[in-house]
């Protein structure tokens, strides 16, 4: 029992740590709306260790998202941790990534898509639904060109999709 109890300590260290070693601090994410995000027809999920990806064929590798509002702005965490979706840096066509983040650059602007695909004000609190989700007028998601293959594909924090469109399904 003590060697579990040593080991869940030091998993917590290193995930609260982890994140402050970057300089990015951490978010503790509380009970918030648990989510399915989607775009361009996949869920997304994490693989390749920190890095953002639509699954194609491999659904079940999806993640369950946590919302965690922030003012105006929201950030969508990884059920169960503390990995938030980042935009790890201003450059166009930059991989998201997943992980420990309290920064700006976890925060992102959510807005409902009406039946003419005009976007709504921002909301924290989601309903099924079609959505953009932004940065500082950046768009998440995927690229507008991809190859036909039916790996994973590449979901970015600065995109050159202007319309990439998310579906958020509320499952808890």
């Amino acid at each position: 029992m003590r060697r579990i109890l040593t080991g869940l300590a030091l998993a917590a260290t290193v995930l609260t740590t982890s994140g402050a070693a970057h300089g990015e601090g951490v978010v503790a994410p509380e009970a918030g709306q648990v989510v399915r995000l989607s775009t361009g027809g996949a869920p997304v999920g994490v693989l390749d260790g920190d890095q953002l990806f639509a699954l194609l064929i491999d659904g079940e590798k999806a993640a369950e998202w946590v919302v965690v509002p922030d003012g105006d702005h929201v950030r969508f965490a990884v059920r169960g941790t503390n990995n938030v979706i980042t935009a790890p840096n201003e450059e166009a066509r930059t991989q998201a990534v997943v992980r420990p983040d309290a920064t700006d650059k976890s925060l992102w602007d959510v807005r409902e898509l009406d039946e003419e695909g005009g976007e709504g004000a921002p909301v924290t609190k989601l309903e099924s639904g079609y959505y953009t989700i932004k940065q500082d007028g950046n768009v998440l998601g995927r690229s507008r060109v991809e190859d036909y293959s039916l790996l994973p594909k590449r979901v970015y924090s600065r995109t050159d999709n202007p319309r990439a469109t998310w579906i958020i399904e509320v499952t808890g």
